[in-house]
């Protein structure tokens, strides 16, 4: 195998664990909030399952990242919910599917406009990349010279990767700005009751 090919197939390694680890974390996160909103402890929720209660507290704390597609469906059954409920969404160059999401772009948008703004959802970062990365939303106000890149979230797995990633955006639109424009980030998040503990937590 060539090394170029070699290289691509390490990173695609790499690029798949980070995402296998996140998923883990996203499923038992989303087990452990559907687990306490029916009232049951892991044991409880273990034997509606059909597993072990140590198997349900890795899988709870994100460790469990080769568990069968079964064995996290039987999870997600045994809490009155479905596993797809926790999967991960799509690369932010495809419109997004989960209709929460959209919708929480369409009233940034909305809101925006009423201030003047022009806006843009799923804004490519690197349009010539064949797989893009975007911004939710992408603000600007020529008049005023300013842009604002608004990252919105309905679920935070790890907030501090949340956070570095608006970041690092941010800092992209500035190194790619050529105009002065005063560049800003805004970390928009869905008002759950999870999502409300979280912020008052940190």
């Amino acid at each position: 195998m060539p090394n170029r090919q070699r290289r691509r197939a390490a990173g695609a390694r790499r690029e798949g664990r980070r995402r296998s680890l996140y998923l883990a974390h996203r499923i038992g996160i989303g087990l452990a909030d559907s687990r306490r909103a029916c009232g049951f402890s892991q044991e409880a929720a273990a034997v509606r399952a059909g597993v072990s209660q140590s198997t349900w507290s890795r899988i709870e704390r994100g460790i469990v990242t080769s568990a069968s597609p079964e064995t996290l469906a039987s999870c997600a059954a045994a809490v009155d919910t479905q596993i797809a409920a926790f999967i991960e969404a799509r690369s932010g160059a495809d419109l997004p599917r989960d209709i929460v999401h959209l919708r929480g772009q369409q009233s940034i948008i909305a809101s925006a406009r009423r201030g003047g703004w022009l806006a843009r959802a799923e804004y490519p970062i690197d349009p010539m990349a064949c797989r893009s990365r975007s911004i939710d939303v992408y603000l600007e106000r020529s008049e005023r010279r300013e842009i604002a890149v608004v990252e919105l979230f309905d679920f935070v797995a790890d907030a501090g990767d949340a956070m570095r990633g608006l970041a690092d955006k941010v800092a992209e639109v500035r190194a790619a700005d050529r105009t002065g424009m005063h560049v800003q980030g805004l970390f928009v998040l869905r008002a759950t009751r999870r999502n409300r503990e979280l912020v008052g937590r940190l």
